[in-house]
């Protein structure tokens, strides 16, 4: 055997161990690549009818505790406008809710329920300009449990003593016109 054939010997085995370590490692990639990605399917806990269970909020202006379902305040309407920043659809329900509120001031109680923490919702706060009561609920994981909220989609709940309208994800003028069709109907 020659001295050059010995050396091509030594220099081709450790070129083929790394064209296939490489292979393998192009293998693997693409095929984890292609795997289905694995989500939750989204199922909300709630729909119209339901009753909702009592909890606790808390004032962002003047950190007072409210109550939203107590007896005191079951004589109106209370239009819920649940969201958790950063959300797409959220900017534009804060306007469609801020026009709710001003037009529905009369008939509900409005109260948006900010599920970010307390700097989080304070930074909400002064960043948009909000025409409703904004408070927290005093357990946020314990309040999103309680409503199966596993993403940020924000949730319109219209509610005297069970939901009379629910709406996930963006609302609409048309979602608008339907709570009004429903206060109108309230008042005959």
């Amino acid at each position: 055997m020659s001295k050059h054939n010995v050396n091509i010997k030594f220099l081709v085995v450790p070129i083929i161990f790394l064209l296939l370590s490489n292979v393998g490692l192009l293998i693997l990639y693409l095929s984890e690549k292609n795997k289905p990605i694995k989500t939750e399917l989204y199922i909300p806990s709630l729909s119209e009818g339901d009753e909702l269970y009592q909890f606790d909020l808390t004032d962002l202006k003047d950190g007072k505790l409210i109550k939203p379902l107590d007896g005191n305040n079951s004589s109106r309407m209370r239009l819920f406008c649940i969201f958790q920043e950063p959300c797409s659809p959220c900017n534009t329900n804060i306007r469609v809710w801020n026009v709710m509120a001003k037009v529905l001031k009369d008939k509900v109680n409005a109260y948006g329920i900010i599920l970010n923490d307390l700097i989080g919702a304070k930074k909400i706060l002064e960043t948009y300009n909000i025409g409703f009561q904004l408070c927290t609920p005093e357990d946020t994981d314990i309040f999103k449990k309680s409503l199966n909220l596993k993403y940020n989609i924000p949730i319109t709940i219209l509610y005297d003593d069970r939901i009379r309208f629910l709406k996930y994800g963006e609302v609409t003028n048309r979602d608008f016109e339907e709570i009004l069709k429903y206060l109108v109907e309230e008042e005959d």
